[in-house]
């Protein structure tokens, strides 16, 4: 089968690969993705194809994305933003959860309400988080110090 792309959109198309591969493997260290990784590497040899030898660079007969590919400032740009935005939303969503659990009275009674009353109920903590962050940042978030009734 053969695909026929412009260069323009290969170069976008190896810019959405970059990515998605940073999301799968990069966080990895001897548990990468093998699958994923001989995908990757088999786009990054296209470049030279394209005539897009400056994304790539290869060493010992193995092509890796160049530096150019890694901090392209559009790449990096949606890179930030994504993680800027998953950021605050686990962290709303996670502190919600655990604020919901201890208002519902402990996790069996959350888990025993109703579905909707739980999507609810999480939706508007969830909300307030979102607001705080919003206007506070991280600056009233801390961790509280337990002293221990021997001291």
């Amino acid at each position: 089968m053969k695909i026929f792309i412009s260069k323009d959109k290969f170069a976008k198309i190896m810019r959405m690969i970059y990515l998605g591969h940073r999301m799968i493997n990069s966080h990895r260290t001897d548990d990468t993705l093998p699958e994923y990784e001989s995908a990757y590497r088999h786009m990054l040899w296209f470049c030279k194809e394209y005539e897009l030898s400056n994304l790539v660079t290869e060493i010992d007969g193995v092509t890796y994305p160049s530096q150019e590919l890694e901090m392209q400032d559009e790449a990096e740009d949606y890179r930030q933003e994504y993680n800027e935005k998953i950021f605050w939303s686990e962290l709303a969503d996670r502190l919600a959860q655990q604020d919901v659990v201890k208002l519902a009275w402990g996790e069996e009674k959350f888990l025993n309400m109703n579905r909707d009353a739980r999507f609810n109920l999480l939706c508007n903590h969830t909300s307030k988080r979102e607001e705080e962050f919003e206007e506070f940042g991280l600056e009233r978030i801390g961790i509280i110090q337990r002293h221990s009734k021997s001291q």
